[in-house]
């Protein structure tokens, strides 16, 4: 029987349900590695809704309590676990510091912008990654892919520096594909030489034979369209600003799970920007807020919207507020990057599971050293952070 505080009654059902697991983990009954029931199987337990269970789930894998895997589930994260062993006044035991961590990231952050989220979470990703790695290894070296002159270095020239820096183990964050995609490829043969043990971080999977950890936010169009239903929405806008390849992989994306629920193509009413737009915030921003006023003003903005970034989602609020119009309560409204500015807007987004990646990094890197699993591929999801912009699926709706 699930375990409820006495006084956290006036808590939402998915805080609730977010700290009774907490407390599971912490106390042992689920133990570092452990796999946890089903969703529904939890659902049942806690009698609410699935969704209400995907909710409380959704914050422990945001801060690494938890981790997912596709094939086989959700797993108690093996850092779950550390405060029950000083708790319990046993020492964790000593880690031999062996060899250099080399970090090789595609993006200047000589030059960090906090207004792109790509720099944002490649940024967070390293900081992870170093802190996984700090009782690992001597040190860690990174490197980003531009020179002191600001000539940007390729992949090939970034490694070198490593390598003559003293690097003996590496890691290519190639998530926002500063490096492209194409020079991935010769790592490969780095890889064959078995020369450094070798990770690399894509957004795409890259079908070498580099170890490779993948987290492709093109699903986030699928999982907007599966929240969507789940939460009882008859209809979904999607705002997409260009016809950029990464914006049609999303759109992509949310037509195949259309596909999937069995849903009249009706069901995704999608407004495409048909001009190359300069990829910055504001011109996004602007285009977002423009379309929304206008879908709000001829009635034919849906109850359901995601807007393909964070930057559209916020000209999606700017016009509902001229509207008086309330995300979260008139409609519902999730984009995708997570910025700073997102958190402070209270909008609901999807983004990289930071913490799973720096996991999912080291344990990796630990197998190709070992030589046990070499050019394995870790592929994980985008996460939702939900916020004020959509809304709790109930047990009523969850079950239709």
């Amino acid at each position: 029987m699930a375990r409820y505080a006495s006084n956290s009654n006036t808590l939402p059902a998915y805080q609730r349900i977010e700290n009774d697991l907490r407390s599971k983990i912490r106390i042992g009954d689920w133990t570092e590695g452990a796999l946890l029931p089903s969703r529904h199987t939890l659902a049942a337990e806690y009698k609410v809704g699935v969704g209400t269970i995907e909710k409380a789930i959704s914050k422990l894998l945001a801060d690494g309590t938890l981790r997912a895997s596709d094939r086989s589930g959700t797993y108690v994260n093996e850092i779950a676990n550390r405060t029950k062993s000083v708790v319990a006044g046993i020492p964790d035991e000593p880690v031999r510091k062996t060899g250099v961590l080399g970090i090789a990231i595609g993006v200047d952050h000589s030059n960090f912008s906090p207004s792109d989220s790509l720099d944002i979470w490649s940024r967070v990703i390293t900081s992870k990654i170093e802190q996984r790695f700090r009782d690992k290894v001597a040190r860690v070296i990174v490197r980003n892919a531009y020179s002191d002159d600001r000539k940007p270095w390729s992949l090939a020239e970034t490694v070198e520096q490593l390598t003559l820096s003293g690097a003996t183990i590496l890691c290519v964050d190639n998530l926002n594909t500063g490096f492209g995609m194409r020079t991935i490829a010769g790592l490969d043969a780095l890889v064959k030489a078995e020369k450094w043990p070798i990770v690399c971080i894509l957004p795409v999977e890259h079908h070498g034979n580099v170890p490779q950890v993948n987290c492709n936010l093109a699903q986030s169009g699928f999982l907007a369209v599966e929240h969507f239903v789940r939460s009882g929405q008859k209809e979904m806008t999607l705002l997409a600003p260009c016809p950029f390849e990464w914006v049609q992989d999303r759109i992509a994306s949310a037509h195949k799970a259309v596909s999937y629920f069995e849903l009249p193509s009706s069901y995704l009413q999608v407004v495409l920007g048909e001009t190359e737009l300069a990829r910055r915030g504001a011109v996004f921003s602007q285009w977002g807020y423009e379309n929304a006023r206008q879908l709000i003003r001829s009635g034919t903005l849906r109850s359901a919207v995601f807007a393909i970034n964070d930057a559209v989602a916020y000209g999606v609020l700017r016009a509902a507020e001229e509207a008086s119009l309330v995300p979260g309560h008139d409609f519902e409204l999730i984009g995708v990057d997570d910025t700073l500015q997102s958190q402070e807007r209270g909008l609901s987004t999807f983004c990289t599971p930071v913490d799973e990646v720096a996991f999912e990094v080291e344990h990796l890197l630990d197998r190709v050293i070992d030589r046990s699993h070499a050019g394995m591929r870790v592929n994980l999801r985008p996460v939702l952070i939900e916020r004020s912009t959509t809304r709790i699926i109930d047990a009523t709706r969850a079950a239709r």
